[in-house]
């Protein structure tokens, strides 16, 4: 039981399984007594069996019971069947089978020839395990996949040899599952590493307007419009309607952006660059959510964002001097001077070199 939704899924198993009488035939023996039949349905979960319907063998209604009915652990439910017929008739079984689970459904192909034919509504899925589907479709309304493994590919006779007891999880399987590209626990998960890139590009901007206006916002400024993102980061964390739904994380955008905009308005004494601010924050903001819930291009999405905002700033301080910013105030930067190597015209060459060296003496002592 979570505080999130998951994703369940359902299946309505229609089960057929038919069984040579020949090879039944050879299972009597003078030496070995055989028990009385059961049609054992071994699953990991009991919790997930749902309702079970018109079990048949050969025509006939079978009583479904709780366990394997065999010794050792194990969750499933099993079927007593009538004792075998010596007729050489087939013995046909079919039944359905509801079965709910989260993840990964898998199927144990234990035949000589199994088949697995599963349609599902979910447009996002895994296929995991020892067989990958034959055939498989897959689209925005669901897909539909096809299983086929015979007994010499499975081997499956090599896992119960010597009366050895083998868990299900190591037998080779059909396998499914259930991808959920942007569910609320991803998206929880990309709101906390792209906040980096929110929190980082927002004091970028204050940076830039910040300097090398003397009146620009000061380091107390800067505080309180990144404490603003802050809460607007936590409150992302905090509200599953945030980064599930478009009106609440606007309403949040909206009101941090009003936020900062009203207090850059006075603390920069003009409206133009705090609307401007406003007018990226928002920007801003709306590319997150995309990132948020882009399903297979997030990454490529997020390294765009930084690649942009790297030209940004790169453009708008091609004609900063880093040097004068960074000497202490009141300190004048220093001054280069040209360097010429001309000379009046008649004059010898010791007479451009002594020149040339005095200039070079002049800017080492500047």
């Amino acid at each position: 039981m979570g505080i999130y939704s998951g994703q369940v899924w359902h299946n309505a198993l229609q089960i057929k399984a038919s069984f040579d009488p020949l090879r039944l035939a050879a299972l009597r023996k003078t030496n070995i007594v055989l028990g009385p039949p059961r049609l054992v349905v071994s699953v990991g979960d009991a919790r997930g069996i749902g309702a079970i319907h018109a079990p048949e063998v050969n025509g006939n209604v079978l009583s479904v019971e709780p366990g394997l009915g065999i010794s050792g652990d194990g969750a499933g439910i099993h079927m007593p069947m009538p004792a075998l017929a010596e007729d050489n008739k087939p013995l046909e079984i079919a039944f359905s089978l509801d079965l709910n689970g989260t993840g990964e459904f898998s199927l144990v192909p234990i035949g000589r020839n199994s088949e697995l034919q599963l349609t599902s509504n979910w447009p996002h899925p895994g296929f995991l395990g020892s067989f990958l589907p034959t055939q498989r479709e897959v689209s925005a309304a669901g897909y539909r996949a096809h299983w086929q493994s015979s007994w010499f590919a499975n081997d499956m006779g090599s896992y119960f040899k010597d009366d050895m007891e083998i868990p299900w999880s190591r037998l080779p399987a059909f396998s499914a599952d259930v991808m959920s590209l942007a569910d609320q626990y991803q998206l929880t998960d990309r709101a906390t590493k792209y906040a980096i890139l929110l929190i980082g590009l927002t004091f970028m901007a204050f940076f830039r307007v910040r300097e090398p206006d003397p009146s620009s916002p000061a380091s107390d400024a800067i505080s309180a419009g990144g404490l603003s993102l802050v809460l607007f980061t936590w409150c992302c964390w905090r509200s599953r309607s945030m980064l599930d739904l478009p009106p609440p994380w606007l309403a949040a955008s909206l009101s941090g952006a009003v936020m900062n905009g009203v207090y850059l308005q006075a603390v920069l004494r003009g409206w133009r660059n705090s609307l401007l601010f406003v007018a990226a924050l928002l920007l801003l903001d709306g590319v997150m959510w995309f990132l948020l819930h882009s399903e297979d291009s997030a990454l490529l999405l997020g390294t765009g964002v930084l690649v942009l905002a790297l030209s940004v700033l790169m453009f708008l301080t091609r004609r900063v001097d880093w040097y004068a910013l960074s000497l202490p105030k009141g300190s004048a930067p220093r001054r280069r001077l040209p360097m010429t190597t001309s000379c009046a015209s008649g004059k010898s060459d010791d007479i451009k070199n002594g020149a040339l060296r005095r200039r070079f003496h002049i800017m080492a002592a500047e």
